[in-house]
């Protein structure tokens, strides 16, 4: 669907203050209004010659980034594979297989570059997320020598309180019904804070400033991606 001129110019707006905001907290951050233009970016800022490791990321998957580097030559890790127990969007097919897909998971953390989402930034320039394995965040933080993290601009908040609630009334349900999680939330559409196993929001990192020595590159993305 086209967006009215008035959401695009709002939403050009957002990202020129979200990446100002983001570049006073140390990271590097560019604001790009369409999804074209968006992959295209991210390509060239991956060298030919690394490994790629990729999280559980609906946007990732979106800008079609896994075939072009594979189709590039490069090694790419990720765990949304059939012979993973994934389909292509994440959901489980054959149940969870737990050596196979932890051992991706890792090898995806020491790569040399990561390609994530984030499930918020907050117009102060901080970024909030909540994992059920905690390898998305952990690798946001320390492990690849390079990340870059796509975020449609969609997922600017205010603040961190506002990023938490979003997380809990749409992010979280959204992801556990992708995933075919047996929680709460795949039947009543908000969480509950519920102590299933199959829980996907047991894990929360707030990213204030950028760590000492990573190398994180955010790439906000003026057009509706991921959830």
């Amino acid at each position: 669907m086209k967006k009215h001129p008035a959401q695009k110019w709002h939403w050009d707006k957002m990202g020129e203050i979200v990446s100002a905001a983001l570049i006073k907290n140390n990271f590097e951050a560019v604001y790009i209004p369409t999804i074209e233009k968006a992959r295209d970016y991210v390509i060239s800022r991956i060298p030919e010659k690394t490994t790629i490791g990729v999280g559980g990321s609906v946007t990732i998957r979106e800008l079609k980034l896994i075939d072009t580097l594979e189709k590039r030559g490069q090694t790419v890790f990720h765990h949304w594979r059939a012979e993973l127990g994934h389909s292509e969007d994440g959901g489980r097919v054959d149940g969870f297989i737990k050596g196979s897909d932890f051992d991706i998971r890792r090898k995806a953390m020491m790569s040399d570059v990561y390609l994530c989402s984030s499930n918020v930034v907050t117009m102060d320039g901080k970024l909030v997320n909540m994992d059920g394995f905690g390898n998305r965040v952990a690798a946001m933080i320390f492990g690849p020598r390079k990340t870059i993290i796509v975020v449609s601009i969609c997922k600017v908040v205010k603040d961190v309180a506002a990023g938490i609630e979003r997380i809990e009334t749409l992010t979280a349900p959204t992801s556990a019904y992708r995933g075919r999680a047996d929680v709460p939330c795949v039947v009543t559409g908000v969480c509950s804070d519920c102590n299933s196993p199959d829980r996907c929001c047991s894990v929360m990192s707030i990213m204030h400033k950028k760590p000492k020595g990573a190398e994180i590159l955010v790439v906000l993305v003026g057009e509706e991606m991921g959830f």
